[in-house]
């Protein structure tokens, strides 16, 4: 019998050969330790499946998946059926999360056990690693569901977790979505 980690965190992959490696990395030295990386890879046509290969083999965390192209919100719900952590991370493949984002993120749910999702202000950078803005969403409840009623993202999958209980209430990324899926899921977890 396996205990489930904490925290499950979900990476969906599609041709991302150029910054997979750096991202996942990112995530597997992480200073929180108890986690699963869910990774599926989407039909990609690069590199993208050797690569993580490689870095499957190296980390036990790592939970390698593959299918034909689904798309995003398809390939989000298989995630988040597979994921057995309490709380579910989003990290996209092309995204490098701070050494210390998933232990900030559990200890503030921990700590705010009414609170079911949590995001944070993050940087765009270009193909170089520099440094083009810094956004600062909304940080308080009734500014998010503001934004959000009228079309505005304040969640970001490269900065949220939330409670997977709350998101299996919501039931799935609505895959008739081919773009703001993840506005329609946060706008319903409670």
């Amino acid at each position: 019998m396996s205990i489930s980690p904490k925290v499950s965190i979900l990476m969906p992959v599609y041709n991302s050969e150029k910054y997979l490696a750096q991202a996942v990395e990112s995530i597997l030295n992480q200073t929180f330790t108890d986690f699963e990386l869910i990774i599926v890879n989407d039909g990609s046509t690069d590199k993208s499946l050797e690569i993580l290969k490689s870095l499957a083999i190296k980390d036990k965390r790592i939970c390698l998946m593959s299918q034909e192209n689904k798309g995003i919100a398809v390939t989000r719900n298989r995630m988040l059926q597979k994921a057995q952590g309490d709380l579910i991370a989003v990290m996209d493949s092309d995204d490098i999360a701070l050494p210390q984002r998933i232990a900030y993120q559990v200890e503030f749910l921990d700590n705010n056990p009414n609170t079911v999702c949590v995001g944070g202000a993050f940087e765009l950078v270009d193909e170089k690693g520099r440094l083009l803005t810094c956004l600062h969403p909304a940080t308080d409840n009734q500014k998010i569901q503001e934004s959000m009623l009228k079309g505005h993202t304040c969640i970001h999958h490269a900065c949220v977790m939330y409670r997977r209980i709350s998101a299996l209430k919501v039931g799935n990324y609505a895959e008739s979505f081919t773009t703001v899926g993840d506005l329609d899921f946060f706008s319903q977890i409670r």
